[in-house]
């Protein structure tokens, strides 16, 4: 959907048509049913009348407001069409009544049209900008401030999604903490400005998720389960081949923007991408994976390394926003030629340089291209090790939570059993290095732990020292 989904000319002509045919049943039949806000409108009508009706008091309650309004700004205008069309006189009777000539009459018919029409244009754009800031309240919280050396990536898949005739899946390829979930993320805020998708559904897969759910058909019901649930509140439960109906039934006649991340390897990707190409157009679909869908259908995107200018100004930013002094350029080369411009392993490197010396850090990351598992490995460990004993159970603690969607601070304190005082310290600990992620406000937040990050510390780490 576009913020109008016709120009004004033609919305000038839709709305005079409109109120010209006002005591006529098919005035359900106008375009103006294609408005943001006779739908809305419509939500608040008896779902047991006939469409048709429902559509012509959904337009004529629109109208009627916007005939209300022209009232009390240009109430000359309004007396014309409430005689013209509402008391159906003609405009030799409409001419004799207000004492003005027919073609007066006529002008000032036609530029009441266009204040309607304007009127209803300036209610579109603020049920616009309501429900663009709906759908972007419902996207997950972001864990960064600013994204470095992606512009022109967000840009050019923004563009191929909001173009209606192109690719229907699109697919954001690279290893695990390149940024393809914030960069998913960044995309569907700009595609949710673009006005061009009736709502946009956000499916995450978790650590846990891609444990429990292994084969196609465990994958597929699950995404199945995940749009459905999403797309009716309140589902009552129902066998996949139902849901997948209901789901039919609302992403083929309007356009939905779906974003399915964290996929992990092609036997989880390429057999639901099969499937669920059925469900597209108009409705697109964006995956986050770190392998290729094979399908040809799928524009894939390989996300690389940020550049190594961009590098650097990613490090400068994570510097100037903690307390570790600013890294030469000399240093930084080194640090770029070990891992690259992953942004995650710059993160993690510049949260151990608080705390250790680089020429200690350098063992820890060399070669680190070459291995990635091994790099994370060793970076992680290296935290670990410099953690208290409190932030380790902090940190073992988000083992029982859901991170999907995070545990609030109270559930957390309460996993971990510490004092109030020792276990804000913790929290501050854990963001001090990277290892901990909140979303929301200060007086409504969640806390939740990026995917390598369970991965290394609460699946390898921790079993590591369990086992010695």
């Amino acid at each position: 959907m576009s913020l109008l989904p016709m120009d004004r000319a033609d919305l000038i002509e839709i709305v005079g048509k409109a109120i010209k045919n006002w005591h006529r049943d098919d005035l359900a039949t106008s375009r103006l049913h294609e408005l943001r806000i006779v739908k809305n409108e419509l939500k608040s009508h008896p779902r047991n009348e006939p469409t048709e009706l429902a559509l012509r008091l959904a337009v004529k309650s629109i109208l009627q407001n916007a005939l209300d309004m022209l009232a009390k700004k240009e109430p000359d205008y309004h007396n014309i069409l409430q005689l013209r069309f509402m008391d159906k006189l003609t405009l030799s009777a409409t001419s004799d009544q207000i004492h003005k000539s027919i073609p007066t009459i006529a002008r000032n018919q036609n530029d009441a049209f266009e204040s309607i029409t304007d009127m209803l244009i300036e209610q579109e754009k603020e049920a616009a900008e309501y429900a663009a800031q709906d759908q972007e309240w419902r996207l997950p919280d972001p864990t960064y401030t600013k994204l470095f050396g992606v512009s022109d990536v967000i840009d050019n898949i923004t563009k191929l999604l909001i173009n209606r005739d192109d690719y229907f899946m699109v697919a954001l390829v690279g290893m695990g903490g390149i940024g393809k979930s914030s960069l998913a993320r960044e995309i569907a805020r700009q595609v949710i400005r673009a006005f061009q998708f009736h709502d946009v559904i956000w499916i995450h897969f978790t650590q846990e998720t891609n444990t429990l759910v292994r084969s196609p058909e465990s994958i597929y019901a699950h995404v199945v389960s995940q749009l459905a649930n999403k797309l009716v509140a309140n589902l009552p439960p129902m066998g996949v081949a139902q849901q997948e109906k209901l789901i039919r039934q609302h992403i083929t006649k309007l356009p939905y923007f779906i974003v399915i991340d964290n996929l992990e390897l092609e036997h989880d990707i390429a057999p639901l991408v099969e499937r669920l190409q059925s469900l597209t157009n108009p409705s697109k679909i964006l995956f986050g994976s770190r392998s290729h869908p094979p399908q040809p259908t799928v524009y894939c995107y390989n996300l690389t390394e940020i550049p190594q200018n961009d590098a650097y100004e990613f490090v400068k930013y994570l510097t100037r926003n903690t307390n570790v002094d600013q890294v030469p350029p000399l240093l930084f080369t080194k640090i770029y030629k070990a891992v690259g411009g992953n942004p995650l392993a710059l993160r993690l490197v510049v949260s151990l340089l608080k705390h250790l010396p680089f020429r200690e850090i350098l063992p820890t990351i060399e070669n680190g291209r070459d291995d990635t598992y091994q790099m994370y490995q060793r970076i992680y460990l290296r935290i670990w090790r410099v953690l208290t004993a409190e932030a380790k159970a902090v940190l073992m603690a988000m083992a029982m939570a859901d991170l999907d969607l995070g545990i609030e601070s109270d559930d957390l304190k309460e996993l971990c059993m510490l004092d109030a005082n020792v276990f804000w310290r913790a929290i501050r600990e854990l963001r001090y290095n990277s290892l901990l992620e909140y979303h929301g406000t200060a007086e409504d937040r969640t806390y939740t732990i990026h995917r390598l990050t369970e991965t290394f510390i609460l699946k390898d780490i921790v079993k590591l020292f369990d086992d010695l």
